[in-house]
């Protein structure tokens, strides 16, 4: 009963939300891996709260669900509770492509406190509408050691956004 997009958002603002540019990135920041292996995202890009005070170090009201966010008209950034369906759904495939989900283990990056770009090959985060504190926000992990794990990340983190059908 989900419809996941089949890879990772890969939407870079070139005239409507500018603002969004200036809270994603390539891995690396080479566009190739953009290409490739969809952009980075911060959570305020991802759950589009830009235009207001919901974002780090700020609590949002809870978010009607679904929620849009940065993913086209008629998708919406996952909640956790999706994200745990998911696992579910994967744990009885034998591989994710069993479903369609094809994971490219294509990294993260962090903003503040480290720079750079890091775990291609052994890692991806994707963020959900979730909210674990004013400074922090759920996401699900794939990682070359793991199927699916739940963890958080603080906001201004870059993360991937893998869209979720209404």
């Amino acid at each position: 009963n989900q419809i996941w997009m089949a890879e990772d958002l890969k939407y870079a603002p070139d005239s409507g939300n500018a603002a969004v540019g200036k809270h994603s990135w390539c891995y690396e920041d080479n566009d190739e891996y953009c290409e490739k292996y969809g952009r980075l995202y911060d959570w305020t890009a991802t759950v589009d709260t830009l235009d207001s005070h919901c974002g780090y170090n700020h609590n949002c009201e809870p978010f009607d669900e679904p929620r849009q966010g940065i993913c086209p008209e008629g998708w919406h950034v996952p909640s956790q509770k999706e994200a745990v369906e998911l696992r579910t759904i994967l744990s009885s495939a034998d591989e994710d492509d069993d479903f369609g989900f094809d994971v490219q283990l294509s990294g993260y990056k962090n903003i503040k406190g480290q720079t750079g770009s890091f775990g291609f090959g052994k890692t991806i985060i994707y963020w959900t509408i979730d909210q674990y504190t004013d400074q922090y926000a759920s996401n699900f992990i794939f990682s070359s050691s793991m199927a699916v794990a739940y963890s958080w990340d603080f906001k201004f983190d870059a993360r991937s956004v893998r869209c979720l059908k209404d």
